[in-house]
Formats: C-alpha cells, structure tokens, sequence
C-alpha cells in the first residue's frame, strides 16, 4: 500500500495542477483537485508507516515469546532426562 501510494503520488506531481482528477468512491468518481489527492496519498503513506512499526514491534514481541518457549521447553526436558 506504501509504495503504491508513492508511485501514485510521483506520477500525480509531474502533471499540470489543472489536470482533472477524479477519485473513486463506490461506483462513482468524484472531481477532486491535485491538492486534495496529493494529501490522501500522504496520509496513506503515514498510515501505511506506523502500521509498518507496530506490526514489527509485534513481530519482534512474539518472537521473544516463542524463543522463551522453546528455552523453557528445553529446560523441561533436560531436567526430566535428568531424573
């Protein structure tokens, strides 16, 4: 989603700011200007980032955890071969 709102942004900026736009909503479009649909994308952009960042902080947590898991598996199992 972040590198398609950037592409989309890259090519909407080398056109003319009097350029018809037209954003799709449901089964229509709506005229919008350049400005408008530039701001979109950035906000897009901003989403897609902090959605990035805390799906790695996620990833990292349950990484942590599945490590500890398996330490504390092993642990159990070392200490019922030792019995």
């Amino acid at each position: 989603m972040k590198k398609h709102a950037h592409l989309i942004d890259t090519e909407i900026m080398t056109l003319v700011d009097e350029t018809h736009m037209y954003e799709g909503v449901g089964r229509m479009f709506i005229l919008q200007s350049k400005e408008v649909i530039h701001n979109q994308l950035l906000e897009k952009q901003k989403i897609a980032e902090e959605k990035i960042k805390e799906l790695e902080q996620k990833k990292s947590y349950l990484e942590q955890s599945v490590k500890e898991a398996e330490d504390s598996t092993r642990e159990m199992l070392m200490a019922r071969r030792a019995q």
